[in-house]
């Protein structure tokens, strides 16, 4: 059962209810970066480096507590859109095309008393068109669904848009559609400039919300992508979590590249690709060998961390526990390999 409704603009994601919106320096400019070619279908290839963006709501207004000003929303779309190389103009001025964005949000549980329900996460739900002169109009659903570790008893009839879930699910709904039109690129943008805080992504979750962002891409673009992520592995002030996230989202297609990674002598860089493998799981099996030389080498903490992944991978594949005993040997990991391979 869903409660609280909240349609609003997909433009419009807020901050949580009660707390002050973050506050950004008007006066800032807003960094352009290089321009991304269009990777949606009857699109793909062309690109645009101006965008009229209509802020668009059905439905009754959201709550003022709930709302940005509309300056805020702009803003904050413009530094996603900013990361792909296009600026928002005015609705006075010239643009290439218009980008139209709806977003509806739902607080998701199930009674309890009259006044109070379960919370159990929320749900984003909507539509992005983008619309250039002289070329078919693109219009494609974007949703996103959050579930909460455990069920919360709150108060019943929220008001729309109330809860954090629901901006959060709102936010990643909204990337998964930008991203949709420009590709893993931008993403990768993401990733290397981050998400602006607007954006109400939270910190402690914003490695798995950027991992499903990276799923609904589709297993090509993704594998495409692959690549283009791996040297962001180890990097300072990228997010690794979501570098990770991303990584393990696709799966087996991205176990023989990190395992690359881990002939390399870059420290970070093969701690966090070990730390990808692991959360890949058994279908990181193809890694096995080269985990099995980081046992080899000098660095504890990363014959630590591996001894852990080879554990995760090889597990389901052996008998009565047998593994859990090797630790960091690497050679009894090694006997064993060669008998299961």
């Amino acid at each position: 059962m869903a409660f609280g409704m909240g349609l609003v603009a997909a433009v419009a994601v807020v901050t949580c209810v009660n707390k002050k919106e973050p506050v950004e320096d008007p006066n800032r400019p807003i960094l352009i970066r290089p321009t991304l070619p269009l990777a949606i279908p009857g699109l793909k290839g062309h690109t645009i480096q101006t965008l009229c963006v209509n802020v668009k709501k059905y439905g009754k207004d959201v709550a003022p507590d709930a709302k940005a000003s509309l300056e805020f929303r702009e803003r904050t779309i413009a530094h996603v859109l900013a990361l792909a190389g296009v600026s928002v103009v005015g609705e006075h001025e010239s643009c290439e095309g218009t980008l139209n964005v709806w977003l509806s949000s739902e607080a998701l549980g199930a009674p309890y008393t009259d006044h109070r329900f379960h919370f159990t996460g929320a749900r984003a739900e909507g539509r992005v068109t983008l619309s250039i002169a002289g070329l078919p109009a693109q219009s494609f659903q974007i949703e996103d669904e959050i579930d909460v570790a455990r069920s919360v008893l709150r108060d019943a009839g929220l008001d729309e848009a109330s809860t954090p879930e629901q901006f959060e699910a709102m936010s990643v709904a909204l990337l998964k559609g930008l991203t949709g039109i420009w590709g893993a690129d931008l993403l990768v943008r993401l990733l290397q400039h981050g998400t602006p805080h607007s954006l109400a992504i939270n910190p402690a979750s914003r490695g798995e919300e950027l991992g499903r962002v990276f799923g609904s891409l589709g297993l090509r673009a993704m594998e495409d992508a692959s690549a283009k992520l791996m040297p962001l592995l180890g990097m300072q002030d990228v997010d690794n979590d979501a570098v990770r996230s991303c990584l393990k989202t696709l799966g087996k297609p991205a176990v023989g590249e990190l395992a690359a990674v881990l002939k390399g002598n870059n420290f970070e860089a093969v701690h966090q690709a070990i730390e990808a493998l692991d959360g890949i799981g058994p279908d990181a099996w193809e890694a096995v060998p080269a985990l099995i030389g980081i046992l080899r080498g000098e660095a504890a903490e990363l014959r630590e961390d591996s001894a852990r992944a080879l554990l995760r991978i090889c597990e389901p594949r052996s008998k009565g526990g047998e593994l859990r005993g090797f630790g960091e040997d690497a050679d009894r990991w090694q006997d064993w390999w060669d008998q299961h391979k």
